[in-house]
This record gives structure tokens, C-alpha cells and sequence, in this order.
């Protein structure tokens, strides 16, 4: 088995990788309409905490348009947003109710796990059209 995935050639393996890129796009789109409802009803509290899961919103909707299209910026931009959320779902578990920041902290891994395992497929493109 470790002869066939060896055997590959770079374009093969960039493909596969593809879909996991693909999948870290999805789930990071489906979490924009989610910040943005959140922002709007976070503004009865504060206007900080609105304005920052609005901003937030819109970045993470940038980078997940982008990481279709496999961008090293954008990559690194939504690697970044998943450990910041990973970071904050964690932290949020010590709070009440507890099952709210685990489902945070694990939609986060999740997107870190896939874009991790996608990178060869954006890395290896960016080498490509530097050849």
C-alpha cells in the first residue's frame, strides 16, 4: 500500500487533497451566517462584542470564498480563524453550559483537521504555477 501512495505523482496527490480544501470551505460557510446572526444579537449587550463577530463573520466568509479557489493566503487566514475559535470554544467551556464551547471546539478542530490534511493540495498548487 505505502508503494502505491508513493508512487503518485504530485498532481494526483494535490487532487485528493483538494477535497478536503473543499470540505474546510463548506463547513467555514456554513459558520458565516451563524457569527453573523450572533453579531446582530450580541448588540443588545455590547456594541464591541457585535462589532467583533460581525468583523469576524465577514473574514471568515472571505477566506472560506478564497480557499475554493486555493489560495496560500487564504489558508493561512482561515488556519488562523480555526485556532482562534478552537482557542475560544475551549475557553468557553469552563463557562456554563459547557456543551456549547465543546461543539465550538470541536466544529474548530474539525476545519483545523481538514485544512491540515487539504495543505498539500494548496502548497503543492502554489509551487506549480511558480514552475
Amino acid at each position: 500500500m505505502s508503494e502505491a501512495v508513493a508512487s503518485e505523482s504530485p498532481p494526483q496527490v494535490s487532487h485528493r487533497g483538494g477535497g478536503f480544501i473543499t470540505g474546510a470551505a463548506i463547513m467555514q460557510a456554513l459558520v458565516v451566517p451563524y457569527l453573523l446572526l450572533t453579531g446582530l444579537m450580541a448588540a443588545e449587550m455590547s456594541a464591541l462584542l457585535s462589532t467583533a463577530l460581525l468583523a469576524h463573520g465577514v473574514v471568515v466568509a472571505v477566506a472560506a470564498g478564497f480557499l475554493f479557489r486555493r489560495r496560500l493566503w487564504a489558508w493561512r487566514l482561515s488556519a488562523a480563524l480555526a485556532t482562534l475559535a478552537f482557542i475560544v470554544g475551549a475557553g468557553a467551556m469552563w463557562m456554563p453550559p459547557v456543551w456549547l464551547g465543546g461543539i465550538h471546539a470541536a466544529g474548530a478542530a474539525a476545519i483545523l483537521g481538514l485544512l491540515l490534511a487539504g495543505r498539500p493540495a494548496v502548497f503543492g498548487a502554489r509551487r506549480r504555477l511558480e514552475t
